[in-house]
């Protein structure tokens, strides 16, 4: 993931990507934002929407003849997406809609792995997770705002306890991501209590500083620099980044009162204030027993959370630095 410019079309890099949908647009609600477009270069920045479990294709973006959904027109000619995203149907101008990946993995695990690493899962290492690697290759010392945030991932209780399949691998823990477990509380412990708190954290400081000296780890100084930044970042201004309430109820509104729509409203804060890339977990796409009836209760949350990110970064002049992957 070179730092420098190069002549890689967002378009271009979709297609070499494992799964997703790129896109943009305005629409109206938005229209009292333009104003606020910043037209400065901006850096890079990626949003993963992982919709966990793997969603049905045929209930979704490729709707098949004499299926339970009914195919509904999009505003490009000869694609038909189903019925429950009018939203994205609206939007389908400014999608890249691709319907020719396949894989011989079976298994979720194994699936998420290599989706997310581009690797099959070995028993010999790791394998970092593209939100890691995009963490190793943008991020510095000095930075207020993380490289890399989860929001909602949660841990997997079948798969060893582990994140999600975001793992730094052999890249380090500094490049874990940081963990928003729920959007509608931003991040916690952010704000401490009490009138002592430089105290105790100059305390705690030298505590750490003692043990790193007596105990010097690559570990033990990952988690003496993941202290400094999280210090940081509270006293940081731009922490305000993880609280979504900030935001005009309008606004909330459109993205939907649902987790997912309050964690891509999110994902937007955080990109605007520094993140370069953060992934957003959907999770129960696991349908077994039918997909139809718990797909069509889903995707509301989903079209219109999706729908109001593209339109709510395109407004404000982010689109052009921002990827925007969905996939499972």
């Amino acid at each position: 993931m070179p730092r420098r410019e190069t002549s890689l079309r967002r378009r271009d890099l979709l297609k070499l990507s494992a799964a997703g949908l790129v896109s943009g647009v305005t629409v109206p609600w938005f229209e009292s934002l333009a104003g606020t477009a910043i037209g400065q270069p901006r850096k890079k920045s990626c949003i993963l929407l992982w919709m966990d479990g793997g969603p049905s294709q045929q209930h979704t973006f490729d709707p098949k003849p004499k299926g339970e959904f009914a195919p509904k027109p999009t505003a490009v000619p000869g694609i038909h997406i189903v019925e429950h995203l009018p939203q994205l149907a609206a939007l389908m101008d400014d999608l890249v809609l691709v319907r020719s990946m396949t894989t011989e993995i079976n298994g979720h695990y194994d699936a998420k792995y290599f989706l997310h690493t581009g690797y099959k899962r070995t028993t010999a290492f790791e394998h970092p997770s593209v939100g890691c690697i995009a963490s190793s290759q943008v991020s510095h010392a000095g930075d207020e705002m993380p490289a890399f945030v989860t929001i909602d991932a949660g841990y997997d209780r079948n798969d060893g306890g582990r994140l999600y399949r975001n793992v730094p691998g052999y890249l380090g823990p500094s490049h874990s991501p940081l963990l928003v477990n729920d959007p509608n509380e931003g991040l916690e412990n952010l704000a401490p209590t009490g009138t002592d708190v430089e105290a105790r954290l100059k305390l705690l400081a030298r505590s750490e500083k003692r043990f790193a000296k007596q105990f010097a780890t690559p570990v033990v100084s990952a988690k003496q620099a993941a202290f400094n930044r999280a210090v940081q970042l509270m006293q940081s201004r731009r922490s305000r980044a993880f609280d979504v309430d900030e935001e005009p109820e309008s606004l909330r509104q459109a993205y939907g009162k649902h987790k997912f729509g309050r964690s891509c409203l999110l994902a937007r804060r955080l990109i605007e204030a520094g993140v370069s890339f953060v992934e957003v977990v959907h999770r129960g796409w696991d349908d077994h027993k039918g997909a139809a009836k718990p797909i069509a209760y889903r995707s509301p949350w989903m079209d219109a959370g999706m729908a109001t990110l593209i339109s709510d970064l395109k407004v404000r002049g982010m689109l052009d630095d921002t990827l925007v992957i969905w996939g499972g």
